[in-house]
C-alpha cells in the first residue's frame, strides 16, 4: 500500500509564489547577466528551502535525491553568480558546471524511486526507451549545439549537458511507460518540473551555440525558475509494489529500431559521439530485454505445465483434461475419451502400505503415457481414477491403455465415449464416460 504523503501546506505554497513570482519578473526584465544570474540564484534557494522543509518532514528516499538534485543546481548557479559578478567567468568549465551536471544523478535517482514497479522487465523497457529517444534526438540536436571556441574539454561538458537534459526527459516519459498508471498530481509537477529544467537548458545551449539571436540574459531563463518551485512542491509517495502485468513489448522494439536508425544513418554520414554510445547503449539494453523476455516466458511455460500437471504420476490432471477437451471438440468429432478405475488398487495400499500404493500409481502412470504416445494423452483425476484422450483412428490405443493398468490382482473397470457424436459437450462426454465405467465395474 502507499504511504500516505501529506501536500505541501496552501500557505507555503502561496509564500513561494509572492518570493518567486517578483524574482521572475525582474530575472525576464533585466538584461545584466550577473544580475540576471543572481535573481534565478535568489529563487533557486527559496526551492530549496521548501524541498529540504518536505525532505526533513518526510525523509523518503525518493524525496531526499529530489532535494539533492535542487540544492547541486542551487549551489551551481550560486557559483555561478558569484564568477559573474566579479567578473572571474574566464575559463569554462568552472565549479558551476560540475555541480550542475551532478544534479541530474540525483534526479534521475528521484524519479526512479517514484516508480511502482520493480520487475526487470519493465525497467529495461523504460530505459530502453529513453536510450532509444535519446539518441535519436542527439543525432539531430547534437551538432546544432555545439559551440565553437571550446577547448576539448570544454567541448566534452557541453555535450554531457547536452545529453543529460536528453536523458533527464527521456526517462521522465520513460518513467511513465514502465509505471503504467494514470499520472497523480505528484507526477505531472515532477515532470513539468523536470521538461521546464531540462528544456531551459537545451534552449540556453542552442543560443550559446548561435542559433538563436538572443542574448545571455533571455527570459527564457525563468523555466529555470519555473521548473525547480515546481520539483520544490513535489512530495514523492512511498511506490507499493505491483505484479507485472502480460503486454506487448512494443516501447523496447520501436526504441531499439530508432537506435538502429541512428547507427545506420551514422555509417553513411557521420553522427554525434554521444549519439551514437547512447544507440549502442539502447540496444545493448534491448538484447538484455529480449534475453529477460525469452527467459520470463521459459519460466512461464514451466508454471503452466506444473499447474497442468499431476505431482505423483507426472500426467496430466483435471484441469488439462477439460482444456483439452474443449480442444478436442472445437477439432471436430471422433476422438474417443475413455475413464479408468482401479479394481483392487485400495485393499493392495491396505495391505502393503501408501509408499507401495503411490509407487504402483507412478508405475501407471508411465505405462498410460507410453500406450497412448503419438496418439492422445494419459489423465489422473485423482486417487485411483485415470483416463485417456486419444485421436479418432486410434482405437487400439484405448485396449493398450487398459492393458497398461494392470499388475498383481489390480485391474481397470473402463467407459468410454465418442466426442461429437455421443457426446457434445466437455461435460456430458465425462458424465457418459463415468456412467459407462461404473457399469462395467458393477459387471466385474
Amino acid at each position: 500500500m502507499d504511504r500516505s504523503v501529506p501536500p505541501v501546506p496552501a500557505r507555503v505554497l502561496a509564500l513561494l509564489a509572492c518570493v518567486t513570482v517578483p524574482l521572475m519578473l525582474a530575472a525576464a526584465l533585466t538584461t545584466d547577466p550577473a544580475r540576471h544570474q543572481t535573481l534565478i540564484t535568489a529563487a533557486a534557494l527559496v526551492a530549496t528551502l521548501v524541498a529540504g522543509q518536505s525532505a526533513h518532514r518526510v525523509r523518503s528516499p525518493a524525496q531526499l535525491a529530489l532535494f539533492a538534485g535542487i540544492a547541486l543546481w542551487t549551489a551551481g548557479s550560486t557559483v555561478s553568480s558569484v564568477l559573474l559578478l566579479t567578473d572571474s567567468y574566464t575559463a569554462y568549465p568552472t565549479l558551476a558546471e560540475w555541480l550542475w551536471l551532478s544534479s541530474y544523478p540525483a534526479f534521475w535517482i528521484a524519479v526512479m524511486l517514484m516508480i511502482p514497479r520493480w520487475g526487470a522487465g519493465h525497467w529495461l523497457d523504460g530505459v530502453v526507451a529513453c536510450l532509444g529517444v535519446a539518441a535519436a534526438a542527439a543525432a539531430v540536436l547534437m551538432p546544432k549545439l555545439t559551440t565553437t571556441g571550446l577547448p576539448p574539454l570544454g567541448t566534452a561538458v557541453a555535450g554531457a549537458f547536452a545529453i543529460g537534459d536528453l536523458l533527464l526527459i527521456g526517462f521522465t516519459f520513460a518513467a511513465l511507460v514502465i509505471a503504467r498508471r494514470p499520472a497523480s498530481t505528484e507526477w505531472r509537477r515532477l515532470a513539468f518540473g523536470i521538461l521546464l529544467l531540462a528544456g531551459t537548458d537545451l534552449l540556453f545551449a542552442l543560443r550559446m551555440a548561435g542559433m538563436a539571436d538572443v542574448a545571455f540574459a533571455s527570459w527564457m531563463d525563468i523555466g529555470w525558475i519555473f521548473g525547480l518551485v515546481a520539483l520544490a512542491v513535489v512530495r514523492p509517495r512511498c511506490p507499493r509494489a505491483e505484479p507485472a502485468v502480460s503486454r506487448q513489448p512494443l516501447t523496447p522494439v520501436l526504441a531499439s529500431a530508432a537506435a538502429l536508425v541512428v547507427l545506420v544513418v551514422d555509417h553513411y554520414h557521420r553522427v554525434a559521439d554521444g549519439a551514437l554510445w547512447l544507440a549502442v547503449a539502447a540496444l545493448a539494453l534491448g538484447v538484455a530485454r529480449t534475453v529477460d523476455a525469452a527467459r520470463a516466458s521459459g519460466r512461464l511455460a514451466e508454471a503452466e505445465r506444473l499447474a497442468l500437471t499431476d505431482d505423483l504420476t507426472r500426467v496430466g490432471n483435471r484441469r488439462r483434461l477439460f482444456r483439452d477437451l474443449g480442444d478436442a471438440f472445437e477439432r471436430g468429432a471422433g476422438a474417443h475419451l475413455a475413464l479408468f478405475d482401479l479394481n483392487g488398487f485400495k485393499a493392495l495400499n491396505d495391505s502393503q502400505g501408501h509408499a507401495a500404493g503411490d509407487a504402483l500409481l507412478a508405475e501407471f502412470g508411465l505405462r498410460l503415457r507410453e500406450a497412448v504416445a503419438g496418439v492422445g494423452s494419459a489423465y489422473r483425476l485423482g486417487g485411483d481414477e485415470f483416463c485417456v484422450l486419444v485421436d479418432a483412428n486410434a482405437q487400439d490405443a484405448l485396449a493398450r491403455a487398459s492393458a497398461a493398468l494392470r499388475s498383481d490382482g489390480v485391474t481397470a473397470s473402463t467407459g468410454a465415449v465418442v466426442l461429437g457424436i455421443e457426446a457434445s459437450s466437455p461435460t456430458q462426454a465425462l458424465r457418459l464416460a463415468d456412467a459407462r465405467m461404473y457399469a462395467d465395474k458393477t459387471r466385474n
